[in-house]
């Protein structure tokens, strides 16, 4: 990882398994094997006080199996910045784009969740009325609905080409539907 970013969060099918079904406490605090190999989310208070120090771009990796070939894909949305734990850790940001050059372009999937509060099974922050949407997924996440994606889902082996209609499978949007096979999120210092 290039010097000056801090990756928050990362999931992995080729790594031991780490259970993301985690209450609040878990999320706020970070869990898992910190490796560079390894499955983690660093805690929603350290990347409250990195993002509101100065401004933060964040950049999101996702590798799909297209067509049989590993495909890492990616995005990258300027102004980053989660808020307090008073207010949900609900995020914000200024821009996204997806990178020139060689890398391969991923689909925006923040935006659905912008201004959103975090929710686990034991704290329900979604915008569903009648179902604990993080419950629905077995994760944690910023979560509106209980439809749509899951990026701190269960990982699905490379042979499983297509995201299924199974809430708790790792998912992050493709034009193809294609299953998401790890997935990570980083942030760094923007210049002035």
């Amino acid at each position: 990882m290039p010097q000056g970013q801090t990756q928050f969060f990362k999931r992995r099918s080729d790594s031991n398994y780490v259970n993301f079904t985690r209450p609040w406490e878990d999320y706020k605090n970070g869990f898992g094997n910190f490796s560079e190999t390894g499955n983690f989310w660093t805690g929603l208070d350290m990347i409250y006080h990195v993002t509101n120090n100065r401004p933060h771009s964040m950049q999101v990796f996702i590798l799909f199996k297209e067509d049989g070939i590993l495909v890492r894909r990616w995005h990258f949305y300027t102004g980053f910045k989660v808020s307090s734990e008073n207010y949900g850790y609900n995020f914000t940001f200024s821009s996204s784009a997806s990178p020139g050059g060689n890398k391969n372009p991923g689909i925006d999937g923040m935006s659905a969740f912008l201004g959103a509060r975090f929710s686990t099974y034991d704290v329900d922050n979604d915008n569903d009325n009648n179902t604990n949407c993080a419950n629905v997924h077995q994760s944690g996440w910023w979560f509106t609905t209980c439809d749509g994606y899951n990026p701190t889902g269960q990982p699905q082996p490379p042979s499983v080409q297509y995201k299924t209609s199974d809430p708790t499978q790792l998912s992050w949007p493709h034009s193809l539907n294609y299953s998401s096979i790890s997935f990570g999120m980083f942030v760094f210092a923007e210049k002035n």
